[in-house]
């Protein structure tokens, strides 16, 4: 019984955080998503989409630290190492968060681990495009 209320409260902090991501509510989305972390830690998709949600929240001049806690949520969902599909959806997550911080070398790394996983990875393709135009 307590497992069923406890993915019922999940499931509507998923709701209530995509309601208000989609209103530009990014404040309340993100406290959605760490009411989710803080109930289920390794929560994967809270730690992809609160890592989104910062990103979408910020852009660079006035809001860099909404970048850095973007690149803690990648992180985390990498150190627990759950599948391919999370570890390369965090380090393209990363190397977005990166690229829009003016780190090009991190962002290439991050790029680069993803493209590892998988080969098709557009992203990195465009990135390295961006890359050699720059030249």
């Amino acid at each position: 019984m307590v497992k069923n209320t406890k993915d019922h409260s999940l499931c509507n902090l998923f709701e209530r955080a995509d309601k208000f991501t989609k209103v530009k509510q990014f404040n309340n989305a993100i406290e959605c998503y760490k009411k989710i972390i803080y109930i289920d830690p390794t929560n994967v998709d809270a730690l992809y989409l609160l890592g989104d949600v910062y990103i979408e929240k910020g852009d660079v001049e006035s809001n860099k630290e909404e970048y850095l806690k973007a690149i803690d949520a990648y992180n985390k969902i990498i150190s627990l190492n759950k599948t391919k599909f999370n570890l390369w959806n965090a380090w393209g997550g990363m190397a977005e968060s990166y690229e829009k911080l003016g780190d090009s070398k991190k962002a290439e790394k991050c790029y680069d681990k993803a493209y590892e996983l998988e080969k098709d990875y557009i992203y990195h393709l465009n990135f390295v495009n961006r890359t050699y135009e720059k030249f």
